[in-house]
């Protein structure tokens, strides 16, 4: 072997062995079809230098370190935006696929993640990773962690330990919605943490198709609340019309009288003890 290719030979072996111990991780994304940013927006992860450009939808971050992620979305020097990934093993290759930016809460959310090594990625706190097996019968108990009662769907997390990731479900109009004790109830008095039982079937996408939801008796309670609020104001209204109206009336009888607003009531002033009022 000659000089110059035991060199080359060294140079190969050394790259050979700087990429083998290369701990840093390689991140993805993609945003979703109608997300359509009207700037270009740049994505960074704290503590790297680097900043990217997201093109057509689309950007790479490459030599991130592992552990947890921080990233940052940016319009122009204003941040819009922020993204947590959970305990990234080195050299893994994270893809973000459909992000959304939510400007109510500061953040991005991805619709799914997808690891090259690993099987389980958590963002945001949510538990991404492969979807399990299709199921026409599936049924569970589990935390409801997010709901939209506008598009009738929630985000849900099974306490089936075999299953390690959130589904999204969705709740058709025919769908049965009731309380444990039976009671019809609206899909809005649903609220984050509340505990449900779901029947429905499950595609291969990771997404429920509820037949039925069953929520705890807290959503009925809450719809209690809502029907006695409705109630009194329903009361309050007839009240005030009925006062007008009476005024109204009285008008009319004495045309000729310029009327005013009643005054306010008057508390009466507070006694002495003993019955007796004031001097």
């Amino acid at each position: 072997m000659t000089a110059r290719t035991s060199a080359v030979a060294v140079v190969l072996l050394v790259g050979a062995l700087l990429v083998g111990c290369d701990d840093s991780v390689t991140v993805r994304g993609s945003f979703a079809l109608d997300e359509g940013p009207e700037d270009t927006l740049f994505v960074w992860a704290v503590g790297v230098p680097q900043r990217r450009a997201v093109r057509d939808g689309r950007f790479l971050l490459e030599g991130v370190p592992a552990g947890p992620v921080d990233l940052r979305f940016g319009n122009g020097g204003e941040e819009v935006a922020g993204m947590r990934l959970h305990e990234v093993s080195a050299r893994e290759t994270v893809d973000l696929v459909g992000i959304h930016l939510d400007g109510e809460t500061g953040l991005a959310v991805p619709e799914a993640v997808h690891l090259r090594r690993g099987s389980l990625a958590v963002v945001n706190g949510l538990r991404f990773g492969a979807p399990p097996q299709s199921d026409p019968d599936f049924e569970a108990r589990g935390t409801v962690l997010a709901t939209d009662p506008a598009a009738r769907r929630i985000l849900f997390r099974p306490r089936n330990g075999e299953m390690m990731i959130d589904l999204r479900v969705a709740i058709p109009e025919d769908a049965e919605v009731e309380s444990e004790a039976g009671e019809g109830v609206a899909l809005r008095h649903l609220a984050p943490e509340d505990t449900v039982w779901i029947r429905g079937a499950l595609d291969w996408e990771g997404v429920v198709t509820a037949t039925r939801l069953v929520m705890p008796q807290a959503a009925a309670d809450r719809a209690e609340e809502e029907r006695r609020a409705r109630e009194q104001l329903r009361l309050q209204q007839q009240r005030e019309r009925e006062a007008r109206e009476a005024r109204e009336a009285e008008r009319r009888r004495w045309p000729g009288i310029i009327w005013g607003e009643p005054p306010p009531p008057q508390r009466e002033p507070p006694g002495r003890g003993r019955g007796r009022g004031p001097p």
